[in-house]
């Protein structure tokens, strides 16, 4: 069985031998269709379908252990779109995800914005290779069109979970291996090896960094919040990457020598994070994972100007702080004098 199948083995058990499945939550909520590539020409055609929406294709892997792979899109009669574009990449999609709504409310602007979400999603849970057609452009919204596009992709993600269907979801925090080494105590100020992402001074509230007791508890909570104090520390929760940071300042957080990094970079990563990493590399802080080709590891401790600068260097993604960066509850560290 391949050990990355299990998050999509519902979804083929759902549909290998029986009609495409279409769920419609009550309310102002998602309508979601799950088929294979092969059914969509039979159904594309049908009024759910004609409606503005964003797909999801999806091929499963051929080997125990390759990912599936992953795209997704948008169109103003998602059906018809989807058929198109996912029959017209030279690429083999087994399944297809479409999400609409019923709503008289529900505009392209709606669907657009729904594309870059849950393609932040995707990539974000780390269970699939996520492969870009283009580019998912952010268009502004109002604030009650965001309210009501958050509220969509949490139904969303929430109607797929009782289908099975797990795509979206990343692995439990708390079964995911945390190497010893990530576990010491921070017993200097910023050291003398500390590299730097930018150029900058340390802290006014800097000073030793004083560790809590050993049997604190390392429980997991809220995300990144700039309201945060000094010391609290952090865990990455983004596709199996092992990271911890401290915030050092009232926006700088320092970033654990041995946290990882992914190799791989987004197609839509912007250039200056790219380059970033780049020099990174060059300068011998980010260096190939010993054990892992796909990961790098900070030879050094690494201060950011922020925690969503971070953010974006360790994942080579777009993401930012508030959704990847976990608080460790009760392991909050005090900075000397402050």
């Amino acid at each position: 069985m391949n050990k990355y199948l299990r998050s999509l083995e519902p979804l083929a058990g759902l549909i290998a031998a029986r009609d495409p499945i279409i769920r419609r939550p009550d309310g102002f909520s998602p309508s979601i269709a799950v088929m294979q590539l092969s059914d969509l020409p039979a159904f594309a055609k049908l009024a759910l379908l004609q409606r503005p929406g964003i797909y999801m294709g999806v091929r499963y892997p051929t080997a125990a252990d390759v990912l599936p792979d992953a795209t997704c899109g948008e169109g103003a009669a998602v059906g018809p779109r989807a058929l198109t574009k996912l029959t017209g990449t030279g690429v083999s999609w087994d399944a297809v995800i479409l999400f609409t709504c019923e709503s008289d409310g529900w505009t392209k602007l709606h669907v657009n914005d729904g594309e870059r979400r849950l393609t932040a999603q995707l990539e974000a849970a780390g269970n699939v290779n996520l492969l870009f057609d283009q580019s998912p452009k952010r268009y502004p919204i109002t604030h009650e069109d965001m309210r009501g596009m958050d509220g969509y992709v949490a139904q969303a993600r929430a109607e797929l979970v009782r289908m099975g269907i797990g795509i979206l979801e990343p692995p439990p925090l708390d079964v995911r291996p945390e190497p010893s080494r990530l576990r010491r105590d921070l017993t200097d100020s910023v050291p003398h090896n500390t590299a730097w992402a930018d150029t900058q001074v340390v802290p006014e509230s800097g000073g030793n960094i004083v560790p809590l007791p050993s049997s604190r508890s390392r429980a997991k909570g809220p995300g990144f919040a700039a309201d945060d104090p000094v010391g609290t520390r952090y865990s990455l929760n983004f596709g199996g990457l092992t990271a911890e940071a401290v915030k050092i300042g009232p926006s700088e957080v320092l970033v654990l020598r041995d946290s990882e990094a992914r190799l791989a970079e987004i197609d839509t990563l912007p250039a200056y994070i790219s380059r970033r990493r780049v020099a990174l590399r060059e300068d011998g802080i980010l260096v190939p994972h010993p054990q892992d080709p796909t990961k790098f590891i900070l030879r050094d401790n690494l201060v950011f100007d922020s925690a969503s600068l971070a953010a974006k260097i360790l994942t080579g993604s777009s993401m930012g702080a508030g959704s990847i960066w976990v608080r460790i509850v009760d392991d909050v560290l005090t900075a000397a004098g402050a």
